[in-house]
């Protein structure tokens, strides 16, 4: 089966192949030109930039030696300083625990002292008080003895012969 066009059909098949394909390539010419134009007028100055872009990466890179010697002057300097606060810890840390080993004998010493002289005071304390009961027996065994005399006394005296 061949597909029959007719003649109006034909001719807007070849206008829409001309819009959609030559159409856009008739202006080609003058948009090449126009760029080529562009690009040789802004050749110069983009040529000029690349140059001082080239020179000032010269320079950079000149600089990289001093800045990476710099940076590894610096790692240096950091390392030697964390391995001086490590040894400062470690030294301080011994110093705390020698201090700490101190105050705790001390502590123990007088806690030693203190119950000794505490037991001591104890002792001194019963026995002090066992002598001062022993003198206020013996005293009030006295006055027993003297209260009985004076009654004794005083019931010979208060009795009169008649």
């Amino acid at each position: 089966m061949a597909t029959e066009l007719t003649l109006r059909e034909a001719l807007d098949l070849v206008r829409s192949y001309h819009t959609r394909i030559v159409r856009p390539f008739e202006k080609l010419g003058e948009v090449l030109e126009t760029a080529f134009q562009t690009i040789e007028h802004d050749w110069p100055a983009a040529q000029q930039a690349v140059d001082r872009l080239t020179t000032e990466l010269a320079t950079l890179r000149a600089q990289h030696p001093d800045v990476a010697a710099a940076v590894k002057d610096a790692q240096t300097r950091v390392e030697a300083a964390h391995a001086e606060a490590d040894a400062a810890e470690r030294t301080s840390l011994e110093r705390i625990q020698t201090a700490e080993r101190l105050a705790e004998a001390r502590e123990t010493s007088l806690v030693r002292d203190f119950e000794h002289k505490g037991a001591t005071l104890q002792r001194d304390f019963e026995a002090r008080r066992d002598l001062l009961t022993a003198e206020i027996s013996t005293l009030e065994a006295k006055k027993r003895d003297l209260d009985q005399a004076l009654l004794a006394l005083e019931t010979h005296f208060t009795r009169r012969p008649t």
